[in-house]
């Protein structure tokens, strides 16, 4: 029944099947590609590693509540409503955004070094025990 409707439309346009084809498969080509993420991927990856490290060494140390997202979007030259269209963008694709979040876990990984959390703790924290 939708070849039919699909073909009287092509028919009503004045369409020869090979032009309708190539119309059809452009359509097809251009649902395809990719939307470019807002922000670009290298600089949210970078942001939310910083966003896990911070959260990590406010959690660690018995920080007063996590105040930091704000600095941390402004030294990436974001702001609160670019943040939650980045979120809404990848929310809207999750495949892009699982990729993404292995490189971000990569990222926290490299740059997790406890001697580094130590000597940003306040005096009289207990230090992380090495590896």
């Amino acid at each position: 029944m939708r070849d039919q409707q699909v073909g009287f439309l092509i028919h009503r346009a004045g369409l020869t099947p090979i032009p309708a084809l190539l119309l059809l498969l452009s359509f097809s080509v251009a649902s395809c590609q990719q939307d470019p993420p807002p922000v670009p991927e290298e600089t949210t990856i970078t942001l939310l590693a910083d966003l896990h490290l911070a959260k990590a060494r406010a959690d660690l140390y018995g920080a007063p509540p996590f105040h930091a997202r704000d600095s941390i979007l402004a030294l990436h030259n974001m702001d609160s409503t670019a943040f939650n269209e980045l979120l809404d963008f990848y929310a809207d694709h999750p495949n892009r955004y699982n990729k993404l979040y292995s490189e971000v876990l990569d990222q926290v990984l490299s740059r997790w070094d406890t001697r580094s959390l130590d000597s940003q703790a306040p005096e009289g924290t207990p230090q992380i025990p090495s590896r």
